[in-house]
């Protein structure tokens, strides 16, 4: 019988933005709810991996306010785009659209993942945005 190592290690951050209306551009936040191995940093909006392994990552935001048009959001790794997580706004009648997305990635030490708006999103007390990760296997 193999031997099983329990490890203790955890990594799980919460980063919330309740304030600036419409925006768009590099997301950032105003609170960290959790942060849990201190990977992540509410000014630059940046989630800079502490321990290598698979991570489980969502998102979740409100389209922007009459703003009748599409919504892309980009994940970044290191810089580069991974994907986009995109939501179609078009016409008088889309406005502020719930837009969310899970992934999973395979991430390294030092690697360096943020979110950023091509297009609007909107934030308040009452709309937050939300940015989620959590270390699921090493």
């Amino acid at each position: 019988m193999a031997n099983f190592q329990v490890l203790e290690t955890k990594v799980i951050f919460s980063a919330v933005k309740r304030s600036g209306g419409n925006f768009k551009g590099d997301i950032t936040y105003d609170r960290l709810v959790v942060n849990i191995g201190g990977g992540f940093d509410t000014s630059s909006g940046v989630f800079v991996v502490p321990i290598s392994g698979v991570y489980r990552l969502s998102f979740s935001a409100q389209s922007g306010h009459r703003k009748y048009e599409f919504t892309d959001v980009n994940v970044k790794k290191n810089g580069s785009l991974i994907f986009h997580i995109w939501d179609s706004n078009e016409g008088e009648k889309a406005d502020a659209n719930n837009i969310s997305y899970t992934w999973m990635m395979n991430l390294s030490q030092g690697d360096r993942v943020n979110l950023n708006s091509d297009n609007h999103l909107y934030a308040d007390s009452d709309n937050p945005v939300t940015f989620t990760g959590e270390l699921i296997h090493i």
